[in-house]
């Protein structure tokens, strides 16, 4: 059988992020076909927590494992189907808070608010359900007038579509 050692919940080589989260998902697996859903639950969080911002996880093969362990976890785990979260996120800078009514129907569609400000925001959630807050911070930083980026070229040919007729 597969057994959790001292709490783990995922599978962690330092430095092999690719590795991890396909081993992870193997794992995750692995708990629902035993059908231990209490293991399956920590292990499906840290997965979702390993996703980078533009939504995937470092390789094609490496997000193919996690959506198709984290599928099979959205499949199997009976309780998900109750999920109904209202959450709520509240900036300053906005006169009111910006809601998400989350149902299992629409539980896969990615929910997104922006701000232009550096400011505090408080998130709230409210009902039955489990989902992930990715935050995101850019900054543009000017570059010194003598360096030049050497891994980017653009060339632009433009020319004059033939005219019908």
């Amino acid at each position: 059988g597969v057994h959790l050692f001292a709490e783990k919940t995922s599978w962690e080589e330092p430095g092999k992020h690719l590795y991890n989260v396909e081993a992870t998902s193997y794992a995750l697996l692995a708990q629902l076909v035993l059908k231990d859903f209490d293991s399956a639950r920590p292990i499906a969080s840290w997965l979702n927590e390993q996703r980078y911002y533009e939504g995937g996880y470092g390789s094609t093969q490496a997000t193919f494992m996690v959506f198709q362990a984290l599928a099979q976890f959205q499949k199997d785990v009976p309780d998900h189907k109750d999920l109904n979260l209202e959450v709520s996120i509240e900036l300053p800078s906005r006169s009111s808070a910006i809601r998400h009514t989350i149902l299992w129907e629409s539980a896969s569609l990615q929910r997104s608010a922006e701000t232009k400000k550096n400011e505090d925001f408080v998130v709230t959630a409210k009902g039955k359900g489990q989902g992930t807050l990715s935050v995101v911070t850019m900054y543009h930083a000017k570059l010194k007038s003598k360096h030049t980026c050497k891994k980017f070229d653009l060339r632009v040919d433009i020319r004059r579509a033939p005219e019908d007729g």
